[in-house]
């Protein structure tokens, strides 16, 4: 038993000095290791070099070096083999990075959830084209604005880690009848589906009158690794749309750009709906050959693992009446 002999026991607090130390003899080598050390350590385990792990680090090799070598001097052991063609682990080395990697990164979980949690902000990531045609047209609806001082949107095609990235919500868009979005570690809420038709600007739909007026009209293509299986792809049409040998086709890396190309009556667009409902209402856009359609993709809304913020509760709430109101 340790007894203090600076306070009696009902005074022993803070104030004392036996327990600055009692603390720190519990981790007394972590006294001697900061975190940058271990972070190195682990970036040269995982890349297999010094120079890899200086790059990802945005550190010189020799300050890396310095690093490795300082932690070797702590713990007493060699952690890797050095050669002429680099390093390698040594089987210490190895045994602690098995560890380590996975204690770095309950530290980065803890740390992202702690920062989710105490921040009042709203972060969300969503592919573009929602984003664009569907979302920020319909956010100056969103109730709760005030008290929700930050809102965060990251219209990217990617699909972010939600821990990683600090995102509150993520919404997916994937095959409607799947087992959810790859990835991205469940199947999350099925919230929107797409139906999908053919648009044009009246001007152009008009000259579409028999079969054969197709090859007169160019089509606008949106060229993306989703789009074929989500039928966003004029190659899944080719069993309903008249080929013809001299068709004219137009690719777009974004679907905003294929939408704004049909309104300005440059071809033929597959419509994803909702997404161009407000053209079609708007009359910048109209159906052509109503009778087509096909099933397009869903959307999932996959939330941070944690507890769920209130002000993210309540926007998934008011998504879903969104939803239901169309």
């Amino acid at each position: 038993m340790v007894r203090c002999s600076h306070l009696k026991r009902s005074e022993i607090g803070s104030g004392c000095p036996c327990l600055a130390v009692m603390s720190a003899a519990r981790h007394p080598l972590l006294r001697s290791v900061n975190l940058e050390t271990l972070v190195g350590f682990d970036a040269v385990a995982r890349l297999g070099g010094v120079t890899l792990a200086a790059d990802a680090l945005c550190l010189s090799q020799s300050a890396v070096s310095k690093q490795l070598k300082a932690l070797e001097e702590a713990l007493g052991v060699a952690l890797f083999e050095r050669g002429a063609r680099g390093v390698s682990l040594t089987p210490a080395g190895a045994a602690l990075h098995t560890r380590l990697a996975g204690a770095l990164a309950e530290l980065e979980q803890a740390l992202a959830q702690t920062a989710v949690q105490a921040r009042r902000a709203l972060a969300i990531t969503c592919p573009p084209a929602l984003a664009s045609l569907w979302l920020l047209p319909r956010l100056a609806q969103w109730p709760d604005q005030a008290t929700c001082p930050e809102l965060r949107l990251d219209a990217s095609a990617g699909n972010l880690s939600l821990l990683q990235s600090g995102m509150d919500l993520a919404i997916r868009l994937g095959p409607a009848r799947g087992v959810g979005v790859p990835g991205q570690g469940g199947d999350g809420e099925c919230w929107m589906t797409e139906r999908l038709q053919l648009v044009a600007a009246p001007e152009v739909a008009a000259r579409i009158q028999s079969p054969a007026h197709w090859g007169e009209v160019t089509r606008l293509d949106f060229e993306h690794p989703v789009a074929h299986p989500l039928g966003m792809a004029w190659s899944a049409w080719a069993d309903l749309v008249p080929g013809h040998p001299q068709v004219r086709t137009m690719r777009f890396s974004q679907y905003e750009q294929v939408v704004q190309a049909a309104q300005q009556g440059l071809g033929v667009a597959i419509g994803r709906r909702p997404l161009v409902d407000a053209a079609l209402a708007s009359g910048s856009l109209v159906v052509v050959c109503p009778a087509w359609q096909r099933e397009g993709g869903a959307y999932r809304l996959l939330m941070a693992p944690g507890e769920v913020r209130a002000p993210v509760q309540a926007f998934v709430y008011w998504l879903r009446q969104q939803v239901a109101a169309s």
